[in-house]
């Protein structure tokens, strides 16, 4: 590609392009992980809350027991038995892990919250693939402004590539509208540092043709005034063989 503004265009589009890539995948993963650290906390405060509570209250039961609640609340009393659970066809492993865990139950990946009071263990669980559903809906809504700007910063790049050139392009347009006399210095005020140098070539080069054609209209003007005496000689001689009255006159004349 020989266009400098394709270069540039294509250069900084591409540096753009992969700065917007790495900064989306970046706020992805960042959002991923931070969704998941508030899911863990809302699990521990859920978990923490039945603790202190002691039971759980009829109203609670009855928002615990809906449905579309993505969680499973069970309380376990201290010789195994189950006191309490929000989803009684979902059962957690009776084997207990205080604070975090993965656990598989039904063929599916579930984070399970597990602490305990003086007689129960209250475990809440979560299934992994609604927290996985959720945060991934979140991360792509923290994408969508880099992808919705990016063609915003591609057409901004484009009209600075072209603000950038416009001297070059001015300068151009005034070197083709100069005639073949025309040999006055280019101006240079305004005209960024990198043109600069190119200028001042034009104008050094413009320079020298002016003082080059003066030297040659000099020497002209002069072979000029050389050769006009010796005519005017030559042209009253012409004059006398002409008007010679006869021909020894002419003869003279002539020699």
């Amino acid at each position: 590609m020989r266009s400098l503004r394709g270069r540039l265009l294509l250069f900084l589009l591409g540096l753009a392009t992969v700065t917007a890539i790495a900064i989306a995948i970046t706020s992805y993963r960042s959002v991923l992980a931070e969704t998941d650290q508030i899911f863990d906390y809302q699990l521990q405060q859920m978990a923490l809350s039945l603790r202190d509570q002691g039971a759980v209250p009829d109203d609670q039961r009855a928002a615990l027991a809906d449905p579309s609640f993505d969680y499973v609340v069970q309380i376990w009393t201290g010789d195994g038995s189950v006191t309490y659970s929000s989803h009684p066809l979902r059962w957690l492993p009776q084997t207990a892990v205080l604070g975090f865990a993965d656990v598989d139950i039904e063929g599916r990946p579930w984070r399970v919250f597990s602490t305990t009071t003086r007689d129960r263990v209250i475990r809440v669980a979560q299934p992994l693939a609604v927290r996985r559903r959720l945060a991934a809906a979140t991360a792509r809504r923290s994408v969508a402004p880099v992808l919705v700007a990016a063609p915003l910063v591609a057409l901004a790049l484009w009209w600075l590539v072209g603000l950038s050139l416009a001297p070059l392009g001015n300068l151009v347009a005034a070197v083709r509208a100069r005639d073949t006399e025309s040999l006055a210095p280019l101006r240079v005020a305004g005209l960024p540092s990198e043109i600069t140098p190119l200028v001042d070539a034009l104008n050094a080069l413009l320079a020298r043709l002016s003082a080059s054609f003066g030297t040659q209209r000099s020497f002209i003007a002069d072979a000029a005034h050389e050769l006009r005496s010796p005519l005017t000689a030559l042209k009253l001689q012409l004059d006398l063989v002409r008007r010679a009255p006869d021909e020894p006159a002419r003869a003279q004349a002539l020699q």
